[in-house]
């Protein structure tokens, strides 16, 4: 995934409430990273006591 976009927007844009469409240029659909299902997403433990462990796993 290229990973020099450029994401550009204004300051009154970044408001608590408003919404800030993105969009990404696709250039092979085939490489782009697909969800997980979610029970397999609900069984990923995301707290500060288990960072090493998402780091072996997600890296």
């Amino acid at each position: 995934m290229e990973l020099s976009w450029n994401i550009l927007f204004h300051i009154q844009d970044l408001q608590l409430g408003n919404n800030i469409k993105l969009y990404f240029p696709i250039k092979n659909s085939s490489q782009i990273p697909h969800f997980i299902p979610k029970q397999e997403a609900d069984s990923i433990p995301f707290s500060s006591s288990d960072i090493g462990w998402i780091w072996v796993v997600f890296v």
